[in-house]
């Protein structure tokens, strides 16, 4: 499994790669901003980004084991924390980690997760990350077709059009 950071502010659209993730992810980080977290698992896409930094104190809580982490890099202390959680990251530099020249800096950074993925050794398939029961569980249950979350600086909402969750509105206040 790969988790991917990506950029989730206007000036970073259009993202690339959400679309074809397991689960996105969007976490609050500093100044009412979010930053997405795209789980790979299923597909695996040739190009993710523009990526961004991790953040320990949020990350530590949403990778699973086994999973490694793309991302721009982190605050002087992250790197350390992160690993002692036992999460493997891939940052710049490494192979299948790019700058885009028609973007600026910072949103110029994007990945190949299908490159990273192959220079990660074996291990075991990963359980099912969020393991919500079958449709027995849930009787007259309906499924979501949308849903919105207000992050205190904005709103986003999401919409669900067949096989995964994609992003269908960021609205700013």
């Amino acid at each position: 499994m790969l988790v991917t950071k990506v950029d989730n502010t206007s000036s970073s659209s259009p993202q690339i790669g959400s679309g074809s993730a397991d689960m996105v992810v969007e976490e609050l980080v500093e100044g009412g901003m979010t930053r997405l977290a795209a789980f790979y698992y299923s597909e695996v896409p040739s190009v993710v980004g523009p990526v961004r930094s991790m953040r320990a104190a949020s990350d530590i809580g949403i990778v699973p084991t086994g999973a490694h982490v793309i991302t721009s890099g982190a605050a002087a202390v992250t790197p350390a924390r992160v690993k002692k959680a036992g999460i493997p990251f891939v940052t710049e530099g490494a192979k299948g980690v790019y700058r885009e020249d028609s973007r600026s800096a910072p949103y110029n950074l994007f990945s190949h997760p299908d490159v990273i993925a192959k220079g990660i050794k074996g291990g075991d398939a990963p359980k099912p990350y969020l393991d919500f029961g079958s449709e027995d569980d849930f009787p007259g249950g309906k499924k979501a077709r949308s849903l919105t979350a207000s992050f205190g600086g904005h709103t986003t909402s999401w919409a669900f059009p067949g096989r995964h969750l994609r992003q269908h509105q960021l609205l700013r206040r």
